[in-house]
């Protein structure tokens, strides 16, 4: 009887195995350049963060004077100069008809409730200078702090890019330190650091408006408000 000898044959069918191994590998290698290329295209598309919530408030501008001279109840304005003015603007006042208001310089530590308006300039990274610090002791409500006349504060002033940079109400109080929440966010500001003049806005009377004050009117139906920065608090 003949004896058969095992063989072993190769051939394709036996390298079956090393194809399958290298078919896996290869997939795999396809998917995790897949899931490269998704997550860098989800970086990319990344929104930028959001807005803080505590933003800088809208500016509303008044016009704005210098009382020239005072008579018989009477005051005549001269209006802020624009570029190219070349001959004054005046108006006159009748005190007597108006809502007076007035910005008197103070160092009464504000209190727990009360209305506060930081009134600075913003710079082009958006540093702020604080200019002058207002306390509110007529102003309703729980919103921003405004007059019973309907100011914020920093109508009459010289320089017409200071503005309302922080508006609210004290929500504590330790010393100098006051916490202002407003705009939805809660701010520390320690008076002493400001280094600005601090004020109250209070009702006023004719004689507040004299020559040399600073004035801002806001009118409505008729009727005239007005805000007066003493020449001796005038920056």
């Amino acid at each position: 009887m003949q004896r058969e000898l095992p063989v072993q044959v190769s051939g394709p069918e036996n390298n079956r195995g090393g194809w399958i191994i290298a078919g896996v590998l290869f997939a795999g290698v396809l998917v995790a350049l897949a899931v490269v290329v998704f997550l860098a295209g989800r970086v990319g598309d990344t929104a930028p963060p959001e807005v803080p919530e505590f933003r800088q408030p809208a500016n509303l501008v008044l016009p704005r004077f210098e009382v020239r001279s005072v008579d018989g109840g009477k005051a005549v304005l001269v209006a802020d100069g624009t570029k190219g003015q070349s001959v004054d603007v005046t108006r006159e006042l009748d005190l007597g008809a108006a809502r007076i208001e007035v910005l008197r310089t103070t160092a009464v530590v504000p209190e727990v409730g009360q209305g506060v308006t930081v009134v600075g300039v913003w710079d082009q990274v958006h540093n702020l200078s604080i200019r002058s610090i207002v306390l509110h002791t007529t102003a309703p409500g729980d919103g921003a702090p405004v007059s019973a006349g309907g100011f914020r504060g920093h109508e009459a002033e010289t320089d017409g890019m200071e503005r309302p940079a922080l508006e609210g109400r004290v929500s504590a109080a330790e010393g100098q330190t006051l916490t202002i929440s407003g705009g939805g966010r809660d701010v520390t500001l320690t008076l002493a650091d400001a280094g600005a003049p601090l004020y109250e806005l209070v009702p006023g009377r004719a004689e507040d408006v004299v020559p040399g004050a600073r004035v801002s009117l806001r009118e409505a139906d008729g009727a005239v408000a007005v805000l007066v920065l003493p020449p001796v608090a005038a920056p």
